[in-house]
């Protein structure tokens, strides 16, 4: 279930999707970890199928679950920050900073899409890098964004669908649809959204 949570820094996006490390390294297997191997460099594919490291999907997963500590409500603001209309209104709205002016926002999707890697060190060697990818598909209907002194500072209507998956080269390694959420009314930003 998708949980906006509305906290000083904002919800991570491992909160967001509700994944935990766990979740990671059940999906790197050893099958998995050879392909994406062979996707690197020679000298990576060798050694990934001769070495006998047992840990290694967990030591991934725990480095995977680092790179999913970005703030999501940045990712809805990268998001806002493409719409014209939103733009105008925040820049009217420093002209009159005492006033919450509310702003409707059709029906709009977006991705947001992070490839970090991981690099193989052997003995302080390179031997390449295992290739993540992380995707998050959102589907935003009726959205009500309140304005107030040149900053989103508020959601109080609109309802979110989307899907979020983890990949390991071309590999699906976790994979969840985030359940249909209306969002609250009046819900408050501590601090608000600058775009």
């Amino acid at each position: 279930m998708m949980r906006l949570e509305v906290t000083e820094n904002g919800a991570s996006l491992q909160s967001f999707f509700s994944v935990t490390e766990s979740d990671l390294s059940k999906g790197l297997t050893d099958k998995v970890l050879a392909n994406a191997a062979r996707s690197d460099t020679k000298e990576l594919a060798e050694w990934a199928g001769s070495a006998k490291w047992s840990g290694m999907a967990t030591d991934l997963g725990h480095h995977l679950t680092g790179f999913l500590q970005g703030n999501t409500v940045d990712i809805f603001a990268g998001a806002w920050a493409k719409c014209t209309e939103l733009k105008q209104c925040l820049e009217e709205s420093r002209t009159h900073p005492s006033d919450t002016t509310s702003v409707v926002l059709t029906d709009h999707d977006f991705t947001y899409e992070l490839k970090p890697a991981v690099d193989i060190l052997v003995d302080g060697v390179r031997l390449g890098a295992i290739p993540f990818g992380v995707t998050l598909t959102c589907q935003v209907s009726a959205l009500e964004l309140q304005v107030r002194g040149g900053a989103i500072s508020g959601v109080r209507a609109g309802s979110a669908d989307g899907a979020a998956e983890v990949t390991c080269a071309a590999n699906t390694i976790w994979h969840r649809d985030l359940a249909h959420v209306k969002l609250p009314g009046a819900l408050q930003f501590k601090n608000p959204i600058r775009l």
